[in-house]
Formats: C-alpha cells, sequence, structure tokens
C-alpha cells in the first residue's frame, strides 16, 4: 500500500482504532502557549467542575520521543459541526441557535469567573458534540476580525464583544 504525505491534519485516528482526535500543530508560539496554558487550567478547573464546556488537551505530540522537537497536542474530538456551518444551514431552529449561544454565554461567564479569557470569539471556534451542546474551542487568543476589535483582543471586553457579535450573526 503506497503512503500519501498529506498537510497537517485537524482530525486523527490512533493507528489501528477508530478513536479520532484533534491534532493542533504548534504552529505561532504566543497562540499556542497561550493556549497550552489555558487548556492546563481548564483541565484543573474541571477536576471540580467537570460542566464547563470547552475542549480538552490530552497529550503534546513530539517528534520522535524528542521533547525538544514539539509538533502539537491532541485534543479530545467534539464533533464535526460549528456554529459557523450552523448559521450557513437554515433549517436549524432558531430555538436550538438560540440555546446554543446561551450556552456558549454561560461558559465564558463561567471562564471570566476563573480569570480566563478565550480570546477567540467567533463562531467556527464552537463545536456541536454528539449531545447537542455547544463546546468552546481555540484558545490560542489572537486578533479575530468581524468579531473582536483589535485593541480587545485577549480581554474580557473583547469576548463580550465577540459574544455579542456571534448572537447577533447567528440569529439574524
Amino acid at each position: 500500500m503506497e503512503e500519501i504525505i498529506c498537510e497537517i491534519p485537524r482530525t486523527v485516528r490512533m493507528v489501528n482504532t477508530t478513536d479520532e482526535f484533534t491534532f493542533k500543530p504548534a504552529d505561532g508560539v504566543h497562540e499556542f502557549q497561550r493556549e497550552i496554558e489555558i487548556l492546563a487550567k481548564l483541565q484543573r478547573i474541571a477536576e471540580h467542575e467537570p460542566n464547563i464546556r470547552t475542549s480538552r488537551i490530552l497529550r503534546l505530540v513530539y517528534w520522535d520521543d524528542q521533547e525538544s522537537l514539539l509538533m502539537g497536542m491532541l485534543l479530545e474530538r467534539i464533533g464535526h459541526r460549528t456554529l459557523h456551518d450552523v448559521v450557513m444551514n437554515a433549517s436549524v431552529p432558531v430555538a436550538e441557535k438560540r440555546r446554543w449561544i446561551d450556552q456558549v454565554d454561560e461558559t465564558v461567564r463561567q471562564l471570566h469567573e476563573k480569570g480566563i479569557v478565550w480570546g477567540n470569539a467567533m463562531l467556527a471556534n464552537v463545536t456541536i458534540n454528539p449531545s447537542g451542546h455547544a463546546i468552546l474551542t481555540d484558545f490560542g487568543g489572537g486578533y479575530t476580525l468581524g468579531y473582536v476589535d483589535r485593541e480587545l483582543r485577549e480581554t474580557k471586553e473583547g469576548d463580550m464583544q465577540g459574544l455579542e457579535r456571534m448572537r447577533s450573526n447567528l440569529l439574524s
């Protein structure tokens, strides 16, 4: 069988299994380090508050077991549909969209209470899990064009601005 080399995938599978994970490459140093730090905090919080709706880090991925060559991280695989996909699907009931954006709002407020800023508020960074709940993903921060003004990036105010713009886009 011929092996095909591809670009870095988002969904990966454990060899000889059907177990799927999300792979996030170690691209930008600031963003990747920020995301690892936040996901580690969330891991500790989840031990006491398991119902917080965010992605979970499973492990770091190194090249050939050399800890100096960090390739990325494996995250739990949440689902295939994002709120951005939902906007494109007119058949999704408005009540369902409201429930999802309310879940995002609740999660963002929980994060803020714990001193954590999502920093990447946009519809594409909310995945719907198989149970039908909205799960926040991508804690790398940065600037989210169209959702958060540049001067509010990686702030609680920016999260709230992004959330309002997400609500508007999702429900309009």
